[in-house]
Parts: C-alpha cells; structure tokens; sequence
C-alpha cells in the first residue's frame, strides 16, 4: 500500500470515530453526587461523548470522559453568538477562558487553574472598551488593578498582595480629575485618607486605622475653607468640634463623646 493510500485510509478511520462518537442531549443526562465530586451518567453508566442542547440553533456543548467534563466547552446565546468558551479538566476549569457580549464583543478575557482565576483577566464594556484588568494568582487579586470608566478614563488603580488591598489606592473621576487617595493594609483603610471635589480642592482629610477613623478629621468648602473639624477614636467621634460658614465664621462648636454630641 502506497504512502496516499495509507493517509487516506487514516483519515477515514479517525472520521469513523469521530462520527460514532456518543452525542447525549442535555435532556437526557443525570447529574449525581459521587463522593462529593458531580459525575455525569446516561443510561445508568457514567457518561463518555458529547453533550449537546440547541436553540433552534446550537446552544451548548461540552465533552465528557468517565462522567466528568474534560476538553473544550461551549455556550451560545440564543442568537447563535458564543457566549462562554472554556477547557475542563476532570469536571473543573482549566486552562483559557473567554466570555462575549451577544454581540460578539469580548467581555471577559482570563484563565483557570483547577477550577481558580488564574493568570492575566481582562474585563470589557459592551462597546468594547477596557472595564478593568489584573492579575490572579490561584484565585486572588495579586499586583496592580485597574478599572475603568465607560469613557477610557481610569477609575481605580489599586495594589493587591495574597487577595488584600495593599498600599495607595488612587480614584479619579470621569474626566481624569484625581477624586481620592487612601492607603490600606491587609485590606483595611490604614493611614491618611484624602478626597477632593473635581476641582483639584481638597473636600475630606482624615486618618484610618485598622479600618476606623482616627485623629483629626476635616471638612473643607468647594472655595477651599475650612467647614469643620473634629476627633475621632476608634471610628467615632470623640472630643471637640468645630463647623463654619463658606466666609469662615464660626457656626458651632461643641463636644462628642464617643459617637454622641453633648452640645
């Protein structure tokens, strides 16, 4: 037999194969709880070959080895557009993954480990614009993050260690004015907390610690004045204070004790 009769007769075997493969529509599978992990069954026996659902066009479709989902993985909108393109392993995420809008956009870029976001994600606008992007590690935040208006302009850039907010965090508003700066560690606000009306005018200084206000907090008018001030302790206000009109006259003053006003 000559080298062409040899590939050809390859190719037709392997079609065979492909052709006699299982196809169980998604109607007719059972899902059932084998210690603790889902198996899928057909007939009594855990399942091997393709299962399938359509609109009047396809819907779903997914390959399944001993019960369990393995290989490419797809999902449509009803409009025929794909919806989900994934990779299991052993009935868990592995490997890329893409999500799309109905209407073909991209909305979200990542992959999997064992079931966790793992690696570089993208997250897209219906338009098509960038929503936000980072990184995972193994299920967690890890690195810079960023998101973003629906117009382009950054919202928030953050710094995340081991899943938890770590370090400056800047927000900005829609056109690109700085809004906020605040500081955390281990996830809580931690140190000097600053927002500024979009101007560029400060609006709020204050202090965190573990999450709760502390110290001296201030308030300021959109001409820059100082519009109170007061003490806070363990995320309550606690001592005297002080509230002005925008011409910097005294309004009030007075004393809190732990979160209550005594005058």
């Amino acid at each position: 037999m000559n080298k062409i009769h040899t590939i050809l007769l390859i190719g037709i075997i392997f079609t065979n194969l492909l052709s006699s493969q299982n196809k169980v529509h998604v109607s007719n599978i059972e899902q059932r709880n084998v210690d603790g992990r889902t198996v899928i069954f057909t007939e009594g026996k855990k399942m091997n070959g393709i299962v399938y659902e359509n609109y009047t066009q396809k819907k779903l479709k997914y390959n399944v080895i001993d019960g369990k989902k393995n290989g490419l993985y797809e999902l449509y909108y009803e409009n025929g557009q794909l919806k989900r393109k994934a990779f299991f392993k052993n009935d868990k995420y592995e490997g890329p993954f893409e999500q799309y809008w109905d209407n073909g956009q991209l909305e979200i870029k990542t992959s999997f480990k064992n079931s966790k976001y793992d690696g570089p994600i993208e997250v897209y606008f219906r338009n098509g614009k960038l929503e936000g992007k980072g990184f995972y590690n193994l299920g967690k935040y890890e690195g810079v993050i960023e998101k973003y208006y629906e117009n382009g302009q950054l919202w928030v850039k953050s710094n995340y260690i081991d899943g938890k907010k770590q370090g400056v965090l800047h927000r900005y508003y829609p056109n690109g004015d700085l809004k906020g700066i605040s500081n955390y560690e281990n996830d809580e606000l931690n140190g000097e907390y600053l927002t500024y009306y979009q101007e560029g005018i400060l609006y709020i200084k204050a202090n965190y610690k573990t999450g709760k206000k502390e110290g001296l907090l201030e308030m300021f008018f959109e001409n820059g004045k100082l519009k109170r001030k007061g003490i806070y302790k363990n995320g309550l206000e606690d001592g005297p204070y002080e509230e002005y009109s925008e011409i910097g006259e005294l309004k009030r003053k007075g004393v809190f004790d732990k979160g209550i006003r005594l005058n």
